[in-house]
């Protein structure tokens, strides 16, 4: 298939790198030569700076997945791409392509992402004097980790998965790894377990010549904190369910110290060193015991300020995500907002929610900006690194240690001291404490992209949506728990499709 991945905008990427609007996403039939060709080490982190991946699949995610809930009693409109995004069908509208709701968004997103990755990559000239050398080694490195961000998300978008019994079968994305030439290249899906390699390439490689001081702006950069919270985040995805089938507490150490590289029991303990690496670099996790949510006269500042990357907690952040299109529409967040104050009573983070109005039954949630305007949204933060090694230790059998986790975190949101603290003993096995930290996570990282992932990843459950009566259900082994392959890509050539793609358009036929 001819992956014609340069756009119209790339006559931007000229001059000291101009960053390229993500606006550009026209597709064309020949390669676009930038007129003005980078030469040093400045001018190329100039384009890198503007080749930071947004939260590109999180508006869509945010309405597959269990978090928003449709009050339609008002006889309010969806948009079709709202519409068959929330009830999984087709969100590709030939006409609205690039808009941040189509099932084709992440991908066409993150492959441009890619593209000018690649392309620094490439071209970054490392034979300068030392200092140079070691900013331009830094730099690259820098290009291969956002390039690992990029294929991670398509991977988890998009594929299966991963399973070592089962990747050398399903399938991955296109591998791209060097600028493309549209009109020359061909490129078809690879399998799962080369795309993961290639990750894991890249992740490596970042870390390795990662240089912190060669890095400005260091919350809109990868800083090797952020590096360590991507490569712990990797190999979490990585590890799918297993669960370690041991009956005493602790695994032994023979079966950490020595497993094989295609072990999920390696995974689980990459994730452990990692998240490890990171918290010994920043374990700041946000302290919202003192965080008063009472009377908030102005929910948009406050919602800026909650991931402003000047709190400590963030550790890589992205300003590029509004709600108001889907909020305005009669979603609300009311469901997720009683499960939580269940669940967890005493946790301020339950209380991160209000209503949209005076005569208004709806909630929303006051740490997104629900106005017209973009606002940050933290691709990585302290907390992820906190659950990322519970999860790790508790399919590991480390249960105790796990809880340490679970609990410094939860001390730092506790309001009250009737707040919720977590003992092990109250957890029969380690299933019970993984759907503990699944519910965490929901209440953590909603609406912050990571929630569709988590229910992909965690056995795929049964999830329902109403719209005008009528019940829609997306069962665990519905095969649009993995997008379909965007039309476009596969009105060009000969690349492999999903099942997804074999039943959205009769689901779209049928609203």
């Amino acid at each position: 298939m001819e992956m014609r991945m340069i756009r119209n905008g790339l006559v931007c990427f000229v001059l000291l790198g101009f960053l390229l609007g993500v606006g550009c996403t026209q597709w064309i039939e020949e390669p676009v030569i930038p007129y003005v060709q980078p030469s040093t080490v400045d001018e190329y982190e100039r384009v890198l700076n503007g080749s930071y991946p947004g939260v590109y699949h999180t508006l869509l995610t945010s309405l597959l997945a269990d978090v928003l809930t449709l009050d339609d009693t008002g006889g309010q409109q969806l948009s079709p791409l709202v519409r068959n995004a929330y009830l999984w069908g087709d969100a590709d509208d030939p006409q609205q392509v690039g808009a941040s709701i189509s099932f084709s968004y992440p991908w066409l997103q993150y492959y441009g992402i890619i593209y000018k990755a690649n392309y620094v990559i490439s071209e970054v000239d490392t034979s300068e004097n030392v200092l140079e050398r070691s900013r331009a080694l830094s730099l690259i490195a820098e290009a291969h980790l956002i390039r690992a961000h990029c294929y991670l998300y398509l991977g988890m978008l998009y594929a299966e998965t991963y399973d070592p019994s089962t990747a050398l079968v399903h399938l991955g994305v296109p591998l791209v790894t060097e600028p493309l030439d549209a009109s020359t290249d061909t490129y078809k899906r690879d399998k799962l377990v080369d795309l993961y390699d290639q990750i894991e390439k890249d992740i490596l490689l970042g870390i390795r010549f990662l240089r912190d001081e060669h890095v400005s702006h260091k919350k809109f950069r990868f800083t090797r904190a952020s590096a360590y919270a991507l490569a712990s985040r990797y190999y979490l995805y990585k590890s799918h369910n297993y669960v370690n089938a041991v009956d005493e507490p602790i695994i032994r150490a023979s079966e950490i110290l020595s497993p094989s590289d295609d072990d999920p029991v390696y995974f689980l303990k990459k994730v452990v060193e990692y998240a490890t690496e990171g918290l010994a670099l920043n374990s700041s996790a946000k302290d919202m015991k003192r965080l008063d949510t009472r009377g908030i006269s102005d929910p948009r500042q406050f919602a800026r300020d909650y991931f402003d990357a000047s709190n400590p907690e963030v550790l890589l952040s992205s300003l590029s995500l509004n709600f108001y299109t889907i909020f305005r529409q009669g979603f609300n967040l009311n469901g997720l907002r009683a499960e939580m104050a269940e669940k967890f009573p005493g946790d301020a983070r339950t209380e991160l929610f209000q209503q949209s109005g005076a005569l208004s039954q709806a909630y929303l949630s006051i740490k997104t900006d629900n106005g017209y305007s973009g606002f940050a949204v933290p691709l990585y933060k302290v907390e992820e690194l906190y659950y990322n090694r519970a999860e790790a230790m508790t399919r590991l059998g480390l249960l105790y240690s796990a809880f340490e986790d679970l609990n410094h975190v939860s001390s730092l949101k506790r309001r009250t001291p009737e707040g919720t603290l977590f003992s092990v003993l109250d957890y029969q096995g380690q299933d019970e404490i993984l759907d503990l930290i699944f519910d965490l996570r929901k209440l953590e990282f909603y609406m912050e992209g990571h929630r569709w992932i988590d229910l992909k990843r965690f056995h795929r459950p049964r999830i329902a949506h109403t719209f005008r009566g009528e019940v829609f259900v997306l069962d665990s082994l519905d095969v649009r728990y993995i997008l379909p392959i965007p039309k476009r890509e596969v009105s060009l050539g000969a690349i492999q499709t999903n099942p997804s793609n074999n039943l959205v358009d009769d689901i779209g036929a049928e609203l």
